[in-house]
């Protein structure tokens, strides 16, 4: 709410479409000027300065950037239909836009007086700041060199190890991508699996419990046939492959896009 001197400025209903970037809001103006006070001839000029303050208030309120656009509709006790005063940049919103309507129905609408309540609905649209690129295509062709490309393609999971159980802890990943949802539960255990790979990981913990499933050892990577066995049923499972035969992969479907390449041991 704005108090000044001459009117009361109060925030009404206010509805928000993040889809859309546009805001609608209710003001509601209460005048208290003392018209018998003002000279005629300086009524114009009382009045510009009054809007413009409204104005000034009303940009505070909503948040008006210069390159937003708003329109408005005056409704008033007097008024059987709202005044429109269509889309303009703010930038470019003058007291007049408002005045100049209101000017026509005091000189056709005697019940229509300033004194009293008027409200403003305004709508309020706030267009997007963004370039319209979007996020860039990452190609390999593009990138200095292959660690670049690894580094910042988003659909790649990269095993870091220093064991011989490259291929099993890809699997654990790939596996874990395979069952993907949107749950905050699913987020966390993903970042368990790829953020550390150290002996006491949960990434390490999870591998092992793979090898004990299929019956296999701690060192034999050329076993993965066997490993792959136990999960191939999982329906939209990634990509597996390995830095020698990279992009080709061991075993993918066509439901999911993301990749998890496993590193021989330095």
């Amino acid at each position: 709410m704005a108090n000044t001197p001459g009117y009361t400025l109060r925030l009404g209903h206010q509805r928000r479409s993040r889809r859309f970037h546009t805001e609608s809001l209710y003001v509601n103006i209460d005048f208290h000027q003392n018209w018998d006070q003002i000279s005629p001839a300086d009524v114009p000029e009382v009045l510009y300065d009054t809007f413009d303050n409204i104005l000034n208030d009303l940009g505070n309120l909503v948040g008006c950037q210069p390159n937003d656009f708003v329109r408005f509709s005056v409704s008033h006790p007097g008024l059987k239909t709202p005044a429109w005063i269509p889309f303009q940049p703010w930038q470019d919103v003058r007291p007049h836009h408002i005045l100049d309507p209101l000017a026509r129905i005091l000189q056709s609408n005697e019940e229509f007086k300033m004194d009293e309540r008027l409200r403003l609905h305004v709508c309020h649209v706030a267009p997007p700041n963004g370039s319209g690129r979007g996020q860039p295509i990452i190609k390999k062709k593009d990138m200095s060199s292959f660690e670049d490309y690894l580094k910042w393609k988003r659909a790649i999971v990269v095993i870091k190890n220093r064991d011989q159980l490259c291929f099993q802890r890809a699997l654990v990943v790939a596996k874990h991508y395979a069952n993907k949802n949107a749950t905050p539960e699913w987020e966390a255990e993903r970042t368990r699996l790829v953020k550390h790979c150290g002996p006491y990981s949960w990434q390490t913990r999870k591998t092992r419990r793979l090898i004990e499933e299929v019956g296999g050892d701690y060192e034999a990577c050329r076993a993965w046939p066997r490993d792959l066995g136990t999960i191939s049923t999982c329906a939209g499972s990634p990509g597996v492959s390995d830095q020698c035969l990279f992009p080709t992969t061991f075993w993918k479907t066509h439901v999911q896009r993301h990749q998890v390449r496993r590193r021989w041991p330095a």
